[in-house]
């Protein structure tokens, strides 16, 4: 069985990286850049991680994670956040809810910060 796993991340280059490791460990990984669409691709998966303190709009960010929590039978979900980060798991859920720190996922320590928006 191979577990699909949604990965949401602001930053490009922290987003590849993420995929390129998950795709190590034999998982099907689906890059999503947008928290707007991370309910999309958290349906058809079995995990979901999101690098929180790569998107800028921390208040939507925390909405999207409550709305994904809510979804008592949805996937496993991982939230890779500094301390800094307000959102803290809340539900109770039939797969669990996990708060890590960005150490947790070694290759990603040191490289969550937002991107700066590209400028002409």
């Amino acid at each position: 069985m191979t577990y699909r796993v949604a990965v949401a991340c602001a930053s490009s280059k922290l987003l590849a990286t993420a995929v390129q490791h998950l795709r190590l460990l034999g998982v099907a990984p689906y890059a999503c850049p947008t928290m707007t669409e991370l309910g999309a691709f958290a349906e058809g998966s079995d995990v979901v991680i999101v690098f929180a303190d790569s998107f800028s709009d921390q208040q939507s960010t925390v909405s999207a994670l409550r709305a994904l929590e809510r979804w008592h039978l949805g996937p496993t979900l991982i939230v890779v956040a500094t301390s800094a980060f307000v959102w803290q798991p809340s539900v109770t859920r039939i797969h669990p809810t996990l708060r890590v720190l960005p150490s947790f996922f070694e290759w990603a320590d040191e490289r969550s910060e937002p991107e700066l928006p590209f400028t002409d």
